[in-house]
């Protein structure tokens, strides 16, 4: 069973005071059929695993050079947001909602690698670009209000890529990718 998340809802770091960054995505995906309406599907099982895999790349992104910081967190968003669809093809073939992916920086560059069968490989690299037309939803809100004296940009970037495999698993159940390896 996958729920659904309101944008907006308190408690899910979208400020009801002024937009960021979260919402500035929330209308492209809205725009791109990743919503049900204004509602952002999840699966509650594996919502913890994606979290502790941005947390992971939240870390990596600290550690790099600050000149490479909006590369890398354009990579680390369309990554998780390909591995969110992923994850709920995945978690249409599990009998307990219970999966396991694999998250690899070395992904971030290089050939993505998946665990689901070739043909739905190539569904997870193609969502690859909604990841990334997110990402620039959050660039131009960031070029609009950088200057804003409550502008916080490591906090915007935090909830960009926190927020970035809800999109691509809202996703994939909104495209039925859950039903693909059903029987596989």
């Amino acid at each position: 069973m996958f729920n659904w998340l309101r944008k907006g809802k308190k408690g899910e770091r979208t400020s009801n005071k002024r937009d960021d960054s979260i919402k500035a995505m929330m209308r492209v995906a809205e725009a791109r059929g990743i919503l049900e309406g204004d509602s952002l599907a999840f699966i509650p099982e594996i919502t913890p695993m994606y979290k502790r895999a941005s947390n992971f790349f939240l870390q990596l992104l600290a550690e790099q050079e600050p000149e490479m910081t909006e590369t890398m967190a354009s990579l680390i968003c369309r990554y998780l947001f390909a591995k969110g669809v992923e994850g709920v093809m995945l978690w249409g073939a599990s009998p307990n909602g219970h999966i396991s992916i694999l998250f690899h920086p070395k992904h971030l560059v290089g050939p993505m690698e998946t665990d689901v069968p070739p043909h739905l490989h190539k569904l997870v690299v193609d969502s690859l670009h909604l990841g990334e037309e997110l990402f620039r939803a959050h660039q131009a809100f960031v070029m609009e209000h950088q200057f804003e004296d409550s502008f916080d940009l490591d906090a915007e970037i935090e909830k960009t890529i926190e927020w970035m495999p809800r999109f691509g698993i809202s996703y994939g159940l909104a495209q039925r990718y859950q039903v693909l390896m059903v029987g596989s």
